[in-house]
Order: C-alpha cells, then sequence, then structure tokens
C-alpha cells in the first residue's frame, strides 16, 4: 500500500497555541462555498433537507472574491484556507475558478477541500488540479452501490466512483489526495477498504463516527463512542481552541465563530458588510474568548453543547486559561 495510514488532521507537531495567542493572522480560514449537498448521509446534519434555518445554496463567485481580498489585508499569509464546511464543494460550479483565485492572490500556503467524490470526473479532476489544489480529502462512505444507498441515501456507480478518484491520483501533479471513511461506513470490511484506495492515495484512514453536533443527534447509528474522532483517548476540554486560530465563512457571507456551527448561532459578523479583517479582530469574537477563557463554555447554548472539543480537539488549553486571559485583555 502506496498511502500513509495518517488521519486528516495531524494530532503531532502542532504549533503550541498557548506560545501565539493573539493570533494577527488565523492560521485556518474556513469558507463554505456550498451549503447544499447532494447526499442525505444518517450521522449528518444534511440528512434532513427540510431542516428550518438550513441553508442549501452556493457562495457566489463575487462574494468569494471579495473575501480573499479582505485575506490580503493581513501581515502573514493564512496557513490553510479550507473550501466546505457544510455541504458538498464541487456543487459550486464556480470551484476551481475560486481556488485559482486564491492561488493568484498568494493569501494561503495551502488551498484545501473536503468532498464526498460523487461528482469527480476526469474534467473536474483536470480543472482542480490545474487551479492549483493542494490537497483533496475524499469521504468514502461506503464499499457498495447498495451501502452507499443504506448510508447516504443516493444510488451510485461504485466502479465508476473508484475509476474517477483514481484518476485524480494518477494526474494529481502537486495535490496530495487524502482519502477516509467511518467505523460505521467499512464495518467489518476495513481490509478491503485499504485493498481499494491504498494505492490511489496519499494518506487514509478510518474515522469513528462520534455525536460531535450541537444539537444533533446521531441516534442508534453508535451505541457507544468510547474513543475520539481519530481513535485518541477521550480527554475532557473546556475551552474550545479553534476560535483561536480559526474562523468560518458561510455560504452566504455571514461568519460563524467555529466550523461546527451548523445552526448559524454563533455569528460574530458578515463579510457582506464589514471586513474580513475587522470581524477577526472585532468585539464580538474577543467576548467568546474570553468567555471561554473564563470556563463558562457550559453556559452557551451552543458551545455548551458541542462534542467536538470531546472527541475531536487536536489541542488543550485549559491550564493557560489564566495566561492567555492576561494577553487577550
Amino acid at each position: 500500500m502506496k498511502a500513509k495510514v495518517k488521519p486528516r488532521i495531524s494530532l503531532n507537531e502542532r504549533t503550541k497555541l498557548e506560545d501565539v495567542i493573539p493570533l494577527e493572522t488565523p492560521f485556518t480560514v474556513f469558507i463554505d462555498v456550498s451549503s447544499a449537498c447532494n447526499f442525505s448521509c444518517e450521522f449528518c446534519f444534511n440528512r434532513d433537507k427540510n431542516n428550518i434555518g438550513r441553508m442549501q445554496e452556493v457562495m457566489k463567485f463575487d462574494l468569494y472574491k471579495k473575501i480573499i481580498d479582505d485575506l490580503t489585508k493581513f501581515s502573514k499569509k493564512i496557513k490553510c484556507i479550507r473550501l466546505y464546511k457544510e455541504g458538498e464543494p464541487l456543487i459550486n460550479k464556480w470551484l476551481p475558478d475560486m481556488i485559482k483565485y486564491a492561488k493568484e492572490k498568494d493569501v494561503a500556503d495551502k488551498i484545501e477541500f473536503t468532498t464526498n467524490g460523487s461528482l469527480l470526473n476526469i474534467e473536474k479532476n483536470k480543472e482542480l488540479i490545474d487551479a492549483g489544489l493542494d490537497r483533496i480529502v475524499i469521504s468514502v462512505e461506503a464499499l457498495s452501490k447498495e451501502k452507499y444507498k443504506s448510508i447516504s441515501k443516493v444510488d451510485i456507480d461504485f466502479e465508476e466512483y473508484i475509476s474517477n478518484i483514481k484518476h485524480f491520483y494518477d494526474n494529481k501533479k502537486q495535490c496530495k489526495v487524502c482519502i477516509k471513511s467511518t467505523d460505521i461506513g467499512v464495518k467489518g470490511e476495513e481490509e478491503k477498504f485499504y485493498e481499494i484506495f491504498g494505492d490511489i492515495s496519499d494518506e487514509i484512514f478510518i474515522e469513528n463516527i462520534t455525536p460531535i453536533w450541537p444539537n444533533f443527534e446521531i441516534g442508534e447509528l453508535k451505541e457507544k463512542c468510547d474513543k475520539g474522532l481519530y481513535g485518541q483517548e477521550l480527554e475532557k476540554v473546556n475551552i474550545c481552541p479553534y476560535i483561536f486560530y480559526s474562523l468560518t465563512i458561510n455560504s452566504d457571507g455571514t461568519v460563524s465563530a467555529c466550523f461546527v456551527d451548523w445552526e448559524h448561532k454563533i455569528i460574530v459578523g458578515d463579510v457582506k458588510e464589514q471586513s474580513f479583517y475587522d470581524i477577526w479582530n472585532g468585539e464580538k469574537l474577543k467576548e467568546l474568548r474570553i468567555m471561554h477563557l473564563k470556563k463558562m463554555r457550559g453556559n452557551h447554548e451552543t458551545c455548551g453543547k458541542c462534542g467536538q472539543l470531546d472527541f475531536g480537539a487536536s489541542d488543550n488549553l485549559d491550564k493557560y486559561s489564566e495566561k492567555l486571559l492576561k494577553n487577550l485583555i
């Protein structure tokens, strides 16, 4: 197998946030180029297309260009722009142009997105690679047409799906191909998963389905979650690290403090009316950070119900709260 067995988010060799907060320039910016998704996976909030308050739209190219132009105001480059949040990025027809525009503006070290991969084809692959995409993370939900129908509620030609991913890998140039699945999607077929995709990816991993989304139940999918998203030991974290180094722009231009804010309840600004630079340095985000550093997360209607910190947090700032509070204030 060519691919390294490695989670999509590094848990090691990370910058020590306690030494750099507050950041003048965010490390990561999520831009949700499509809140619409063509799948209805049973473990995802997108399973209910009629969910009140859930947008099903793509970001317009003019708004995207305004966002990228805003990012040029920072003194340093963004480490990573992630062109996804809630939906399927490939639904947005401007995606290759969006990648190319950000590359031309040179605002980030790396541009990537996560996709279910169903809309990849030879033409689209070429457009994405030629645009300068640095990394693509492909979520494989099952290993057969029948199981895809059960989990994601879609009909898929699985052999063609594999062929399109192989074509991307064979022609990837500078782009790193990462493939992941879930413990539910490939249960009992783990070896087959690695056999199919291990030689057409650079990195591969099987994640655990865990209840990370606030106010969303995965129900009977998992009876017990005793390991983290990446198989790590569970650790109770009170202070959210993400709000100190990343920020998320929704498909309508509103800005969420966190990428797990699928209900859009933690809005700290709107890039249609404000500069992203000003939002990053604004009072709303600062107040939220202070609230977390005072260890009052449990009182927040969304943050208090977030499972990401229990099952997927890659940084723990809890013991540095007093130091960081002084730095921030």
